[in-house]
């Protein structure tokens, strides 16, 4: 009895999780901070002309381009992160209204910002809504106006009460708005006019003639939705019809059905639902939706899809066509649909049967204690007694339900059969359900089949095929060695055709049965195909079976065997076929990616993956029933609608041109079509659009670009995924750019130029320019060399007739140095002392003579002395001339540190002439110790030499009458412009200063 109750609630529990798994669900898609939103708390959506996507968060503005999410905050010029509202007008402006920073507006470039001190009611808005050309702004205190061409603005405000604006209607061509705690408005040419004082209202649609109105609300008390005639709202009548909870924050009315969004503030209530018969319906399960805080909708009425804005999830995207179905059911290892409609589904430890009218289930031990009667009251030990030769297990072993797995679910001639670890069963239908009739303790993974003319065949794992004539008794066993070549071996399926019975094989071909032996099509020659991953029977007489590569292959037999290539692997998408079937002229193949339709009539290709909202990346397995696909998943069934799919005409997307830039300027959509652009104008940003694309990643698209020969350019391009085209360099030329794009999802394949536009050539790559310029290129040589000549030969001029005046001032200043007075005054002096028979002395003077002598000669040859051999020369001269003052004139030199007398040079006899004037014209008998002194100093680069006495003076402006220094002077500045002579003279005696350019 215990047992009993034990087993009957396993059961009832079994029947609770059959009847909630079998539940119907519409997968949906999100979008959430994992997709790149900023936020999951989203509050509006809107949809500009190019289709893309602007959605409201709390943490910014996103922009949905397809796949890519570009997001906008308070650093790219928002007025405020907290986005509210978002609205989109005729000119593609986009508006958003923020809580806290006032409205801003995109204009493609930039937010610009409107806010109270530009006149807006309120910084804090709770509504946009638009009818052309004006923005109806509702905020928190007050109505605005915007034209959003002009951009004037006017307001509205309540002196004496809070104008909260919760929402906006539309009726007879004109625009109402409701308030929180301040009644109903008509929106009239220059002021409002109050049409109902009813209060608390949160949201507001119109449909016909009808008004649907929300207040606060809950489950157990307070209804919410306040249904009622336009004209009674507007004339202050309160003939509501009041029903459902919670507070309804959106309506949306598609194809005669009403949808609400809802979130219940203050309570735990709210979600998704649907408004029929003055009651609701709610869809959070059917949609499979997490959130109930939901706060606005937008239907998308070309792709057929509702975008929810939730408070928590981010946005829910749901697609209304409702083409796949989901039902889910955990850890499901296989399934099949019966030609008689009935559904099975196999887990670990039972089986799930779903018959027309209520659901079965066969569980782990319905089978086990089938087995046990089997091993106990019918011999079954003795009919099946190899236990290595047919299976891994042993009938006589204790426990052995803890080997029991249920695996795989076949049908053969009517029957189902249900593969197991501890063999397969077979169950028939009887009136009240199935019933478990059969069971063959083998052990075989896919290679097995049951019919009643041939009878139970089966390959034992890694070894042979067995075949049992009669399967209940199995005592004439027929086995095929696996030394002959034509023997089965490594089978994935049997399938029969017409009475033929075949077996596919991973590793060695196909074989078909036929009177008692196999033959390999392999070994004679009609298959030349050897390794193959799945194999389906389509028809009575064709299967279709695939390679390892992911080719695909059919094989028919009419009497005749035929067999063929169908589908490169190259025409699918994604790698390797684990799946197949076929529909009409299309067949499905499932890869490591998705669901791959081709038709093989038209050649015509469609893609499916998790975008469309099923597990794409687990399908175990696939099955064609009537117009419904059937994908089976570890997360339970899928059902894709092939009619729906497939054979209903879909609409057309369409590809344009969104927007233009040429070297990143943006150029007008309108001056495309045959753009004249200048020769530096090559460097092409296109932005593309789409109409009716719903599933944005399923559109490939590549260009070329018409114009250009024998370039990369010219041929097409590899397909691309979003929806830009950058095109670096063009040269000169007319092109045209042409798109091609294929939708993966309709199967669409389409061809269009999308810009048109010539590029003019460079002035300077015209043939005129050409000779313009050979002849200025001549012209300027000619006049190069022309000019090159005349400096050249007036520099020639001056080198000879500069040379010739050096030349003539060394020798006027060797005439100025070694003039006849000295000479014979030398000559004199040294006379003297050989009259006074002072012949020592006369002897020395004339040694100091002699050198002097030799060393003017020498010098005067030379361009350049050192500052040594200058003073050495010096002071011969000033020997010589001090023997007419009785060795009385003191004269001394003096070198400055820093400059090397051995190394630096100066010009020769430079000083001479002025030590001479000393000597002649500085000193008479009064001055009592004449003295003369030179110091050469290092200044930047400049020699400095200083000579002075303290001589008698004379008269500064009887200077430039000397000719001994007029020929020092010249010769100076002959030498370099920057050398220089500076002489001051009074009665305390005279100074030289020379400033030589250093050597």
């Amino acid at each position: 009895m215990r047992e009993f109750w034990r087993d009957s609630i396993i059961y009832f529990g079994f029947l609770l999780i059959c009847f909630h798994g079998f539940a119907q669900i519409y997968p949906k898609k999100t979008i959430s901070i994992k997709n790149g939103l900023p936020s999951n708390t989203v509050y509006d959506i809107a949809q500009d002309k190019s289709g893309d996507l602007w959605v409201a968060t709390e943490h910014g503005l996103s922009h949905l381009n397809e796949a890519k999410i570009i997001n906008y905050t308070e650093n790219d010029g928002l007025p405020h992160n907290s986005c509210w509202q978002v609205e989109v007008d005729d000119n593609n402006t986009v508006w958003t209204g923020t809580f806290g920073g006032g409205l801003a507006y995109f204009d493609g470039e930039k937010f610009v910002s409107i806010n109270e001190d530009d006149g807006l009611t309120d910084n804090s808005i709770r509504k946009l809504y638009y009818k052309s050309p004006n923005l109806y702004v509702g905020t928190q205190n007050g109505l605005s106006i915007i034209n959003t061409n002009t951009k004037q603005l006017k307001t509205f405000k309540e002196e004496d009460a809070r104008l909260q604006v919760m929402d906006f209607f539309e009726f007879d061509n004109k625009v109402y708005f409701i308030t929180y705690n301040t009644g109903s408005f008509r929106i009239e040419p220059n002021k409002i006019k109050q049409v109902n004082d009813d209060k608390s209202f949160f949201s507001v649609m119109a449909k016909n003639d009808s008004l649907y109105l929300s207040k606060d609300g809950n489950h157990r008390w307070l209804n919410s939705i306040h249904k009622t005639s336009v004209m009674d709202f507007i004339n202050n009548k309160r003939n509501y019809i009041d029903f459902g909870g919670s507070v309804f924050w959106d309506f949306q009315s598609i194809k005669n059905k009403v949808y609400g969004a809802a979130w219940g503030v203050n309570y735990a209530s709210g979600g998704f639902y649907q408004i029929a018969d003055n009651r609701l319906v709610p869809l959070n399960e059917r949609y499979n939706i997490e959130s109930i805080e939901i706060h606005s909708m937008l239907h998308l009425q070309k792709t057929k899809q509702l975008l929810l804005a939730t408070k928590d999830k981010g946005v829910q995207v749901l697609d209304l066509e409702h083409l796949v179905s989901h039902y889910p059911k955990t850890n499901l290892k296989s399934s099949l649909t019966s030609k008689d409609g009935d559904v099975f589904y196999s887990f670990d430890d039972y089986l799930e049967i779903q018959l027309k009218n209520k659901t079965q289930i066969l569980s782990k031990k319905d089978f086990i204690r089938y087995m046990n009667n089997e091993i106990l009251n019918n011999n079954l030990e003795s009919r099946f007694p190899q236990k290595k030769r047919f299976r891994y297990f042993s009938l006589t072993q204790e426990r052995l339900e803890n080997f029991f797995n249920l695996d795989k679910i076949w049908e053969f001639d009517g029957s189902i059969y249900i593969n197991s670890k501890i063999g397969i069963f077979k169950i028939d239908k009887q009136n009240q359900g199935y019933k478990i009739s059969n069971y063959y303790p083998i052990s075989s993974s896919n290679g097995f089949y049951l019919g009643p003319k041939l009878g139970l065949i089966f390959q034992y794992p890694y070894s042979k095929v067995f075949i049992f004539k009669n399967p209940q008794k199995p005592k004439k066993i027929q086995q095929f060695e696996l030394s002959d070549p034509n023997s089965p071996r490594d089978i994935i399926k049997f399938i029969k055709l017409k009475d033929r019975l075949f077996a596919v094989s991973r590793f060695a071909g196909i074989y078909y049965y036929e009177k008692g032996k196999f033959t390999s099509l392999y070994q004679n020659g009609s298959v030349q195909e050897k390794e193959f991953v799945t194999a389906r029977k389509i028809s009575d007489s064709t299967l279709l079976t695939t390679d390892y590569r992911g080719n695909i292959f059919q094989l028919t037999y009419n009497d005749t065997l035929t067999f063929k290539k169908v589908l490169n692997r190259s025409e699918l998408s994604g790698y390797g076929i684990s799946a197949i079937d076929s529909y009409g002229d299309y067949i499905i193949a499932v890869s490591n990616t998705g669901l791959n339709f081709v038709n093989l009539n038209t050649g015509e290709k469609r893609f499916l993956d998790q975008e469309q909202g099923f597990d794409a990346l687990n399908i175990q397995d696939i099955q064609v029933t009537g117009h419904t696909l059937i994908l089976t998943t570890p997360k339970g069934l899928y059902h894709i609608n092939l009619f729906k799919l497939l054979e209903n005409p879909t609409k057309l997307i369409s590809i344009e041109t969104n927007s233009l830039r040429v070297n990143g300027n943006k150029t007008e959509l309108s001056k495309v079509e045959g753009i004249k652009l200048r020769h530096n104008q090559n460097r092409f940003d296109i932005s593309l659009k789409g109409d009716n694309i719903k599933y944005p990643k399923k559109v490939d698209y590549r260009y070329r670009i018409l114009g250009l020969e024998h370039t990369k350019w010219s041929d097409w391009q590899s397909w691309f995924d979003n929806k830009e085209i950058i095109i670096p360099y063009l040269p000169p030329g007319d092109y045209d750019i042409e798109l091609e794009y294929i939708n993966n999802y309709s199967g669409q394949l389409g061809c269009s130029k999308i810009v048109q536009f010539s590029i003019k050539q460079a002035f300077w790559d015209t043939i005129p320019f050409y000779i313009l310029y050979v002849f200025l290129i001549t012209g300027l040589v000619y006049i190069f060399i022309r000019r090159r000549y005349q400096i050249l030969n007036k520099r020639q001029k001056q080198k000879s007739i500069l040379e010739k005046r050096i030349a003539e001032a060394k020798m006027e200043a060797l005439r100025s140095q070694m003039n006849p007075h000295f000479i014979f005054n030398a000559i004199g002096a040294i006379q003297n002392f050989v009259i006074d028979n002072d012949t020592d002395s006369s002897l020395n003077y004339m040694n100091s003579f002699s050198k002097l002598i030799r060393k003017t000669l020498d010098y005067s040859s030379r361009r350049t002395i050192t500052i040594k051999e200058e003073i050495g020369f010096l002071k011969l001269f000033v020997k010589i001339q001090n023997l007419r003052f009785g060795n009385k004139v003191i004269y001394t030199t003096r070198v400055q540190k820093n400059l090397d007398k051995n190394l630096v040079k100066i010009p020769p006899m430079l000083l001479q002439p002025i030590v001479e004037n000393c000597f002649e014209h500085a000193f008479n008998d009064k001055i009592e110790s004449p003295k003369i002194s030179i110091y050469f100093t290092l200044k930047n680069n400049l020699i400095e030499i200083k000579i002075s006495d303290n001589g008698i003076g004379f008269d500064n402006s009887l200077k430039s009458k000397s000719k001994g220094l007029k020929l020092i002077e010249e010769r100076l500045t002959l030498i370099h412009p920057e050398n220089r002579l500076i002489i001051t003279s009074n009665n305390e005696g005279t100074s030289v200063k020379i400033i030589l350019k250093a050597y």
